[in-house]
């Protein structure tokens, strides 16, 4: 009876922890933006239809920082904190930031002004770390 026990509790160890490892992101993929940058307004577009519409939910995680105004910052605050991601700096606008969803350490930055091709290889790059 003893050894039957061990195997249920070890049965649901593993269940639950394959179960929030496929539903845990590897990486959070931050978009900094302002309403007011330059480097957004004209690369925003781009980068979302080009890249972050592609990106594999399975393993990342994509979000959005719009320091454009109090209000913007206050809502964009909500989501970062609801992600453990509040106290990581990601304060420029117009950069893409990579973020290790368990250490909550910034992995890699690009500026969005970079070329499709350019921001393809570090989203690759970052995915396969």
């Amino acid at each position: 009876m003893k050894n039957f026990k061990k195997l249920i509790v070890l049965a649901v160890l593993l269940f639950t922890t394959s179960f929030f490892a496929q539903t845990y992101p590897k990486y959070y993929v931050v978009l900094v933006k302002a309403k007011w940058c330059s480097t957004c307004i004209k690369n925003e577009d781009r980068v979302v239809s080009e890249l972050l519409s592609k990106v594999d939910s399975n393993s990342m995680t994509v979000l959005t920082n719009d320091i454009t105004n109090k209000e913007t910052k206050a809502a964009s605050a909500e989501i970062l904190k609801a992600n453990g991601l509040e106290f990581v700096k990601l304060r420029s606008s117009g950069i893409l930031f990579f973020v290790d969803a368990r250490t909550k350490k910034i992995v890699e930055s690009i500026p969005i002004s970079k070329t499709t091709e350019e921001l393809t290889k570090t989203l690759e790059r970052v995915a396969s770390l």
